[in-house]
């Protein structure tokens, strides 16, 4: 649900419940993103198993293993 997010650009590359097709999607907006020259993306999480967790490999991966919780950019942000 794009509505809920509040940034200037927002990609959606699938439904939540099909795993499978984020993770089919995942590496060409990463990719896109690398072109447009973006500095930070924001992502959900994943925690299912076995496609869940491939899908937050891959975006740990491209985040260099940092992560930001939403709770601490709350935080900061006060």
């Amino acid at each position: 649900n794009q509505e809920f997010y509040h940034a200037a650009v927002v990609k959606n590359i699938g439904r939540r419940e099909d795993e499978e097709g984020i993770a089919r999607h995942l590496f060409g907006i990463l990719r896109a993103f690398d072109e447009e020259d973006v500095d930070c993306i924001y992502s959900e999480a994943f925690d299912t198993p076995q496609m869940g967790q491939a899908i937050m490999n891959r975006l740990l991966k491209a985040a260099g293993h940092h992560i930001i919780y939403l709770e601490e950019q709350k935080e900061e942000i006060r």
